[in-house]
């Protein structure tokens, strides 16, 4: 029999009980053995050795795809490769990599299974359940019902909300509208985080990022300036502050501010000094050298004694940097800082006067009491008692007791105390006087013509006076008329015929 090439020999894909196998022993002895025998020695000895292999060809392959199986990639590894690239690897420390070739190089304490590596783009684990059924990851310290589970991480698909749970509790829950659960399990419709039996706690912060701030600006928010402060920045700026002893601090000045210094009072401090109180009867107090309300520029302000006149029971109102008046113990001044009545207007000034606008009705009340009015609207009367004393009417005319008709409309009696003179181009020393007790006399050019004397008797000129019971008679052309009796048996004058 010839030499025989045994890397000439065709290969066999297949082996059957009829065929033999060279088999070269330790001692170089080579012989031929049936494949029955191989396969009964190797059922003896129950070990079978491979060599290690590689990852693009591992020991033990698959006849038709060689560079997938399993290989030795260092003493104590055990390797699966596919496609001639490593996929998972055990190490001799039991740490298992997947698409990790060194998983015992991660942290210590997390690399029991190691997942992806860092030039594999994006890694995970995906666990895959039922529209029905929950995913579960769980932390487990032994085999007791409650070791089994004791923190899990678990998402329900039957209403699609994740939790995680602690100590065998659910501490957290993101629901399917993203709300988040903080130690319950029932959300509040409108609010995105619900926290039930504790506090939420953040760092203090700063004014430039407060430690609540807004995720388009982390400038604005709230934060804890001091030990027990909150403070509120907007632009990163402090804008007001509430203390630890509650006063309210406006911008970063702890000398201004607001502060509760009683119940149901509120009170303003400005420079270190409590300028003004809102008091529980709903009062406005006052305080300071000068309390002063006032408007931008000092154009308009409420002062007590502002001018420092040692005036301190008076309250004086200035506009334009003037004093208008001012309210003390005798009254009221307008234009005056001295009121000598309850009201006291000074006129001296341009537009010192009274004004009152209004419809008809409106007017100026005397007595408390609706039946004595300065009534104003339109026209302007005066009542007493509810019953209409004195009117002046739009045209001017005044009405005593009446609705005037004329310039002057009196319904009842006049009592003049003084001479009643008539004016006017064609009335010029023209009047009615009483020159002497219980007389009347009427002028005309400054000249008395008529009088009526005490007792009846009438005078003519103011010197030719006749007695009661008298007649005036004529004496003739160029005479002066005279006085005469009547004698017993003159004609009675009634009786006579009316001239022509």
């Amino acid at each position: 029999m010839a030499d025989i090439v045994i890397s000439e020999l065709p290969v066999i894909s297949g082996l059957t009980a009829d065929d033999y196998v060279i088999v070269n022993d330790a001692n170089a002895t080579t012989s031929i053995a049936s494949f029955a025998s191989v396969l009964a020695s190797i059922t003896q000895i129950g070990i079978v050795g491979f060599a290690d292999g590689t990852e693009a060809l591992p020991a033990i392959t698959f006849s038709g795809d060689v560079n997938v199986g399993i290989y030795r990639p260092a003493p104590d590894e055990w390797a699966v490769s596919t496609n001639a690239n490593q996929r998972l690897v055990i190490n001799a420390a039991g740490n298992i990599g997947i698409n990790n070739p060194s998983p015992g190089s991660w942290n210590a304490g997390s690399n029991n299974l190691v997942v992806g590596d860092v030039d594999l783009g994006d890694n995970g684990i995906t666990i895959v359940s039922s529209a029905t059924d929950v995913g579960n990851i769980s932390f487990s310290d032994g085999t007791t019902e409650s070791e089994l589970a004791e923190g899990l991480i678990r998402y329900d698909h039957n209403d699609n909300h994740m939790s995680i749970s602690t100590a065998g509790v659910e501490a957290y829950r993101v629901t399917t509208n993203q709300e988040i659960l903080l130690g319950t399990t029932i959300p509040v419709v409108g609010s995105k985080i619900v926290v039930s039996g504790g506090n939420i706690s953040v760092p203090s912060g700063v004014a430039g990022l407060p430690s609540v701030n807004f995720a388009t600006d982390t400038d604005t928010g709230v934060w804890n300036a001091a030990p027990d402060h909150l403070s509120v920045a907007t632009a990163g700026v402090e804008r007001l502050t509430v203390s630890d002893t509650g006063n309210l601090y406006l911008a970063a000045d702890p000398d201004t501010h607001l502060s509760h210094p009683a119940d149901n009072t509120l009170a303003v401090t400005n420079n270190g000094v409590e300028t003004a109180r809102f008091t529980a009867d709903n009062n406005i107090q006052l305080s300071g050298a000068i309390p002063t309300i006032f408007t931008n520029q000092n154009e308009m302000r409420l002062s007590v004694d502002a001018d420092g006149d040692g005036n301190a029971s008076a309250i004086e109102i200035y506009i334009d940097g003037g004093e208008l008046g001012r309210f003390s113990s005798t009254g009221l001044g307008i234009g005056t800082i001295t009121p000598s009545a309850h009201v006291h207007i000074d006129g001296n000034a341009a537009g010192g006067y009274l004004r009152i606008d209004g419809q008809p009705g409106s007017g100026i009340l005397f007595g408390g009491t609706s039946t004595n009015i300065l009534n104003i609207g339109g026209e302007l009367s005066v009542s007493t008692a509810g019953v209409e004393a004195l009117r002046v009417d739009t045209a001017g005319n005044i009405g005593i007791g009446s609705d005037p008709a004329a310039k002057l409309d009196v319904n009842g009696s006049v009592i003049f105390n003084g001479d009643l003179t008539f004016t006017g181009a064609s009335a010029a020393g023209s009047f009615i006087s009483t020159p002497v007790a219980n007389t009347i006399a009427i002028s005309t050019f400054g000249t008395e013509r008529f009088r009526v004397g005490d007792g009846g008797a009438i005078g003519l000129g103011g010197a030719n006076y006749g007695a009661s019971g008298q007649v005036l008679t004529s004496a003739g052309a160029g005479a002066q008329p005279t006085w005469q009796s009547i004698a017993s048996g003159v004609p009675d004058i009634s009786t006579l015929p009316e001239l022509p």
